[in-house]
């Protein structure tokens, strides 16, 4: 018995397109884990190494694009009490993203805090509009309205921002930012400068999920930081030591053991992008800093 060619193709296409079929359709009623699905262990594992939402999702951290009243009176925005408090965290989605360190720091010492944080805009009051690209000004100068209204109540305010990237942006930053400091101080507040944290080129938020099957994969290598981040820093902190009440709180020792910076810590992804914190390692940094030296 002989077959044509073509006969025998359409044989071995119709096969392939066959087992193509129930290995897919395997997958899909699998809900993608293939033959794992029956590996109760790996599923849970796999549960467990989920990356860890965006800040602003948490129903405790206030960040909006357009900060309103509600953000600067709800009892939900206050970490560690029912109470107005004296502290208040104040800036972007980089302060918004240390709640779990000042958090740790408050459940320690007592202390409580309300954290308001406008998307993209930094904690100025004045020349923030530098900084904006056209389509987020206003909402940037109207959340930064908002806050002012409410500085009274206050006696120490912590600012927390990307200044690397406010810098880029607008030449009279740092000066904006030192008069803000200077109002602030005038006013007879005390002021916490919070440290950018490190820049990563690159975070991948699944590589601990994909060493389950990859036990070789290498997870913690972070690559380069943006050098732009250490060196604002430093700026920082130059301009913090020239002024009394002004204080600066930096987190790198604990990111950057012997100065290898990387977006894990103790073993758990502790970033949600590359350039900010998880609450989940938020949260644990400030623990961590606690054990080892108490509250700052």
């Amino acid at each position: 018995l002989r077959w044509g060619f073509d006969r025998v193709m359409v044989r071995v296409v119709l096969m392939n397109v066959v087992a193509l079929s129930v290995f897919c359709s395997a997958v899909v009623l699998s809900d993608g884990f293939g033959l794992y699905v029956f590996n109760t262990q790996y599923r849970e594992d796999l549960k467990r190494l989920s990356p860890s939402p965006a800040a602003y999702t948490y129903p405790y951290i206030c960040q909006n694009r357009h900060l309103s009243d509600l953000e600067l009176r709800s009892k939900g925005c206050i970490i560690n009490s029912y109470r107005e408090p004296s502290v208040l965290l104040w800036g972007d989605s980089n302060a918004a993203h240390y709640v779990g360190v000042m958090g740790a720091f408050a459940e320690a010492s007592g202390f409580a805090f309300r954290n308001a944080a406008h998307s993209s805009c930094p904690p100025l009051l004045e020349g923030a509009a530098a900084t904006q690209r056209s389509d987020n000004v206003a909402n940037c100068l109207a959340s930064l309205a908002v806050v002012s209204q409410y500085l009274d109540n206050y006696s120490t305010v912590a600012l927390g921002a990307a200044w690397a990237d406010y810098a880029d942006k607008s030449e009279s930053f740092f000066r904006d930012l030192e008069a803000t400091i200077d109002i602030l101080v005038d006013q007879g507040k005390e002021v916490i400068i919070l440290a950018q944290v490190p820049n990563f080129q690159t975070v991948n938020r699944k590589c601990q999920q994909k060493a389950l099957k990859l036990p070789r994969l290498s997870c913690e290598d972070s690559g380069p930081e943006d050098p732009r981040v250490a060196k604002n820093n430093t700026r920082l902190l130059q301009l913090v030591a020239r002024r009394d009440n002004v204080h600066y709180f930096d987190p790198r020792g604990q990111l950057c053991p012997d100065e290898r910076c990387s977006a894990y810590f103790n073993g758990q992804l502790a970033y949600f992008n590359t350039t900010h914190l998880n609450m989940p390692g938020s949260w644990a940094i400030g623990r961590q800093i606690i054990r080892e030296q108490g509250v700052p």
